[in-house]
This record gives C-alpha cells, structure tokens and sequence, in this order.
C-alpha cells in the first residue's frame, strides 16, 4: 500500500514491473478545486474535467442568445473526473458551457470552429 503526493491539476500514475510481459497500468488523476474544458478552441468534441469532490454535476451548452442546446446530469468518475461534450452538429460560433456541481457553479466560453 502507497501514499502518493498529487499536485493540483491532472496527474498520471504509471505502474510496471521489471518484466515486460506483465505489462503495465496507467491512470490519469484529476485533482483540482476548479474545473476546466479543452480544447478550446474545438471543432468536434470538448472534454469538461470537472474539479471538488462532487460525484455528480449538471453539464449545460447554451448558445449565445442564452438558449440551451444540451443539457446531461453525469456521473462524474472518481479518478479521471472527465465528460465529453459532442459539438460536431453545432455551427461555428461562441458558446457557454456551465458545470454545476455541489461545490460550485462554473461558467466557461467555448469557440467552435
């Protein structure tokens, strides 16, 4: 059993052995009071990695007029904390994103092109 130090923000753990044949495992840790999108710009899909403790959060897509375009309650993962958003159907333009979650209410801007 180990204790690791994670610093703020994504964090990788590699496990491997001296023998090859046994592979290894890689795991990504998100760890971070805020959340952030990337890429940003995008063209096909943005990836929310959602930061606190929360183990559920609202992911909302409004255009700029304030109308909104998708809406999901997601089960946050523990370790990688991140949600995909699909924005290959939407026209190029600004868009909001906005992550409520029960530590916090974030809003970002996104550019699709």
């Amino acid at each position: 059993k180990y204790t690791f130090s994670l610093r703020e923000g994504l964090n990788t753990l590699e496990v491997t052995t001296d023998l090859a044949c046994q592979g290894k495992l890689v795991k990504q840790i998100y760890r971070a009071e805020y959340s952030k999108i990337f890429p940003n710009p995008a063209s096909e899909e943005v990836s929310v990695v959602v930061g606190g403790n929360s183990t559920v959060a609202l992911v909302s897509l409004f255009n700029l007029q304030g109308e909104l375009l998708d809406e999901n309650e997601i089960m946050i993962n523990p370790i990688s904390r991140i949600s995909k958003i699909d924005i290959s159907s939407y026209p190029l333009g600004i868009y909001l994103v906005r992550v409520i979650s029960e530590d916090s209410i974030e809003n970002f801007k996104l550019l699709k092109r």
